[in-house]
Order: C-alpha cells, then structure tokens, then sequence
C-alpha cells in the first residue's frame, strides 16, 4: 500500500497546500513511469465526487454495466466506507491510496469520473485508457477554465490541463450545455458527446413499488399529500446560509402542517447544512444521499443555480426558483446566463415569504409555468428516455449482453 505520508501529503491544509498538491502529482507521475501499462480490455473503472461519494452517473453507469455486460467493473474510492459497503454488496471496489489500485488505474481500458481525475488518482494514465468524463450536470455557474478567475490556485490550473489533455470523452446532455463545456474545458467539440445524463435514466419508467420504496427509505410519513425538497447548489464559502427570518420559519411550519405537506432539505454534498432542525415537518437526509432517488419521490423542488431542476424537469411536476442571493452569487461564482430568469423553469422567489407565497399558489403556477418548464427542460435535455447508459456504451464500442 502506498505509504501513509502520502496520504497524509495529500489530505494535508495550510498554507503552502497548493505546493504540497503539486508535490504529490509529481511523484505520482514518477511512480507511474516504473510501472509499464498492460491494458486489460475488459476492464472498466469509475469514481465520483472527489471519490467521497457512490453518487451521479458514474454510480449509474457502474450499475449498468455490472447488470448488462461481462465486463470487469471496478469503483475506485478514496472513502474506506464506500469500498467495504460495494464490496459487502457484491461489487469490486478498492481503495485509491493502494498499489492494487494503481496498478488497476494504470491498465484500465475506461475510466469515467464525475468532477476530475481526483476522483480516483491523478497519476499518469495509458495513453491506451479512455478518460471519460459524465460530469454532474448542467453547468450554468461557470465552471473549469471559466472559473479560475473566481475559484482557481495554481493547483487547479495545473490538474484541469492535465485532464483536458488525458480527456478521450465528455459527455453532454444537449447542444445548449455542449457550448458551455467547450467554453469551460477547452476542447475542441468531437470530444464532447452528446449522450444523455446516466443518472436520469434512474428517473423514467418506475413502478409504484419502488417509489414506495424509496418514500420509506427517506422516512416520508404515510398520507402526506405533497413531498417539497429543497437543494440548494454549492456555495464558495463552503457554508450553507439560513435564507429564512424567524417569522417566515413560522409561516412555513404552517403551511406545510395545514397543506399536510413536508420539506426535504438535501444540502448539497461539499457543503455543510443550515440549521433548521426545529421545523416540524422536516426531513434532513445524509448529504451523501442519492439525489436521483429524492427527485423521484418529489412532488415539488425547490432549488436556485443548480441543473437538478433541469434533471427534475422531465418528471413534468412544478420547480421553484429560490435565488434570494442571485446578485451576489453571479458576482461571485459568475454565471454562463446573465439574464437568469430567461431560463428559469419556474418562478423566482428573491426572499423566503415570495417562496411561500409561491407555494401556497404551486396549482396554478404549475399550469401557468408548463409550457416555460417544458420548454427548458427540452433546451438541456435532447433526450427525454433512459436510453443513456446505453448510447454510452455505443459510443465507447462495448458489449451489452
């Protein structure tokens, strides 16, 4: 196993982190060059979430190919949790900080990552691998070499060209978020494929069953007539921000006990949760909850900057826009739409009391905002199926049972 100082390296925080970072790719790339690539053909790696997390569509494609193919499917992690519980599952996994694991990356014939080669190892790959990546999807803040302005260190800089040079594939849901990726990565458009998000295939074509299932799993009570999630995108101060006075809490607690109604507040994964554990008739789920799952039981989301509402669009049910801190966030972060309401798929609430307002009206806002939701949701997804996994799989040429 590769020896605890270099993980200690890696996970390192001070001052001189960039350097450290740095440090630590290069001797990777020296590893790397003692250990010759013999690729496997039939082996297929995938990680995600800085390898923090069995989320989005990796976790999807992984899921797929391991049911309708004779590939060797493996998951990379850097979480010894999520290793043991895929391993306890009947699923190949391995823990990044490890020699198996590296010499698996080095002779790998694909690897899919969600955010970047920090998913699994940034070491040197094959130039025989095909790097692909799914992304997480739409980008509508600035993202990649768009954003360095905003987010970027040396660091950054340094591990995003090297992705973009190993990079064989980024997929894309539509032609709308194609430009975008070509502007944020700097790759020319052959690279960039126009698949469909795995993730969503998740979304169609489920039963009641599994529904139930789900609705049980996230301790939804029985009888409740309207499940509200509420999923905030990332924040650059890593904080998640109480959006709501005392007296609109008040207002909110009632109306979801006179609607009979309750709100999921997923916060999302790098970010650390408001607190709002005295609302009655509130669920707070594990922020490493599958969001895909959340969305399926979903009656109505609530979100700001963030493309869930563009995978909860094709579900066909009512989206609330809550951007109480739109200016300072296009300020900030920097955003690929300047003129936000144009693609917003529901109404904008700038404050928490038009967000209730807006919820006590969701019937007829619902109807008025159909054709607008449709309409967006049809600009980012070319394809409303769950056909995604599979036109992977055809573009990559790999066998499906």
């Amino acid at each position: 196993m590769i020896s605890k100082r270099l993980i200690d390296i890696f996970n390192i925080t001070n001052i001189n982190l960039s350097r450290v970072k740095i440090s630590f790719l290069k001797i990777l790339k020296i590893i790397s060059i003692f250990i010759r690539p013999k690729i496997d053909k039939d082996l297929l790696i995938f990680g995600g979430n800085l390898g923090k997390a069995f989320l989005g569509n990796t976790k999807y494609l992984f899921l797929y190919f391991n049911k309708y193919s004779n590939y060797k499917c493996l998951w990379i992690s850097r979480s010894k949790e999520i290793v043991k519980h895929l391993q306890e599952q009947g699923f190949n996994s391995l823990y990044a900080f490890s020699l198996k694991a590296f010499f698996k990356l080095r002779s790998a014939r694909c690897i899919f990552i969600t955010h970047g080669e920090g998913d699994i190892l940034p070491i040197e790959f094959s130039p025989q691998t095909q790097i692909i990546l799914t992304w997480h999807g739409n980008p509508m803040k600035k993202i990649g070499f768009d954003a360095l302005k905003f987010l970027g260190n040396r660091y950054n800089y340094i591990v995003l060209k090297k992705l973009v040079k190993d990079l064989t594939y980024l997929l894309s849901p539509s032609e709308e978020i194609k430009k975008n990726f070509k502007s944020a990565f700097k790759i020319p458009q052959k690279k960039i494929k126009i698949t469909g998000l795995p993730q969503n295939d998740f979304l169609l074509n489920k039963k009641k069953e599994e529904i139930k299932k789900l609705k049980q799993k996230f301790r939804v009570p029985e009888g409740i007539k309207n499940i509200i999630t509420y999923a905030p995108t990332f924040r650059e101060d890593f904080v998640g921000k109480m959006p709501f006075s005392k007296e609109e809490l008040l207002e909110l607690e009632n109306f979801l006990e006179e609607s009979n109604s309750i709100l999921i507040y997923k916060a999302h994964i790098f970010i650390e949760a408001f607190d709002l554990k005295d609302l009655r008739g509130l669920i707070i789920p594990d922020k490493y909850s599958d969001t895909q799952e959340l969305l399926l039981i979903t009656d109505i989301l609530i979100s700001d900057y963030s493309s869930i509402m563009h995978d909860f669009s094709i579900l066909q049910k009512p989206i609330i826009v809550f951007a109480y801190d739109l200016e300072l966030y296009q300020k900030q972060r920097g955003m690929y739409y300047k003129d936000y309401e144009k693609i917003a798929p529901g109404p904008i609430a700038k404050n928490g009391r038009e967000l209730i307002y807006y919820l006590k009206n969701i019937s007829e806002l619902a109807h008025k905002y159909e054709s607008k939701r449709n309409k967006i949701r049809d600009l980012f997804n070319k394809y409303i199926d769950d056909k995604s996994c599979e036109r992977v799989a055809k573009l990559l040429n790999l066998r499906i049972k």
